[in-house]
């Protein structure tokens, strides 16, 4: 399920029909997809950022400096090149 999570995070751009789907979204992403993500949805938003967010907090990208938050750097440099978690 991850792999096809990180698939979504980095190749499908937040244009794509998915990022506005509430039951797409649940069916890659499973209980990330929240009561924050359902009301983007409901207004017109994408979820890419509501799901990125509790995705990277969830997979160990949390910031070493603000702790509670994602380490939006380390993230980056994974979703952008494959480059493992430190």
């Amino acid at each position: 399920m991850v792999s096809e999570q990180v698939n979504a995070l980095r190749n499908i751009p937040i244009g794509d029909p998915l990022w506005r789907d509430v039951d797409a979204l649940r069916a890659v992403f499973g209980e990330l997809v929240d009561g924050r993500v359902e009301r983007r949805v409901r207004m017109g938003r994408h979820a890419y950022n509501a799901i990125r967010e509790p995705w990277a907090m969830a997979n160990g990208f949390e910031s070493k400096k603000d702790p509670g938050r994602a380490d939006w750097h380390a993230l980056r440099a994974f979703l952008e090149g494959g480059i493992a978690r430190g």
